[in-house]
């Protein structure tokens, strides 16, 4: 194989593991962002361009499975991808950060194998899953579930305005997770919100930044944080 073969192919697998995640560091998933993905993607072409390599070299000498390799690194992935799987009360975190660390092997291994073509539409339907399904249809009439992170000052006694500013669009509470950085001095409130379908996200958001002493508000993807 040339060499400019091979930098065609880990190319190819650094732009889809940046693409993926793009995706991911743009929604504030620090666990695994643009790095951890592009790393991932790297690391299972390398790997499978060595099994191409040695298969390529010993092919009339010995039976070489060069398959092998990718078998391993779609097993080995989920060492990485169980450490994004974060579970506390709030419930299990994490497990759509794990899928696209793994899906970011994938796509690894397949540039390395020159499957472009698959690589390419591959990377689009994961994109259009991760970005397309995070607007989910709701019933006529439903509520809306989100869950919220407001960032304030220990001690400012910001959380009765914030419930009252919640609970006046009519939208329920529940449940709360209280976080406190005392290296900071700062407390993190984490809320499941359920909105009545005449409110929208936007506005309570809104809402909530200004509110007197509230450092910041985010909306959090329950599936994927």
């Amino acid at each position: 194989m040339s060499t400019a073969e091979i930098m065609v192919r880990l190319g190819i697998a650094f732009v889809a593991g940046l693409a993926i995640g793009a995706e991911r560091e743009y929604l504030g998933h620090a666990a695994a962002g643009m790095r951890t993905h592009v790393l991932v993607a790297m690391g299972a072409a390398m790997f499978s361009l060595g099994g191409v390599s040695a298969f390529g070299d010993t092919v009339h000498t010995a039976p070489v499975d060069p398959t092998r390799i990718a078998a391993q690194v779609a097993s080995g992935i989920g060492f990485i991808g169980a450490g994004a799987i974060i579970r506390d009360r709030a419930g299990i975190r994490g497990l759509t950060t794990a899928a696209t660390l793994w899906l970011a092997a994938s796509v690894g291994v397949g540039a390395a194998l020159g499957a472009y073509r698959a690589v390419a539409i591959g990377t689009a339907f994961v994109l259009v899953a991760l970005v397309g399904l995070r607007v989910r249809p709701q019933s006529l009439g439903g509520r809306r579930h989100i869950e919220v992170e407001v960032e304030y000052p220990t001690g400012s006694g910001a959380l009765a305005p914030v419930l009252a500013t919640i609970r006046s669009s009519g939208t329920s509470v529940g449940g709360v997770d209280v976080r406190d950085d005392h290296g900071v001095g700062s407390r993190r409130l984490r809320l499941e919100l359920a909105l009545p379908p005449t409110c929208a996200v936007g506005t309570v958001i809104s809402d909530l930044a200004m509110l007197p002493g509230i450092n910041r508000v985010q909306i959090l993807d329950r599936e994927a944080d």
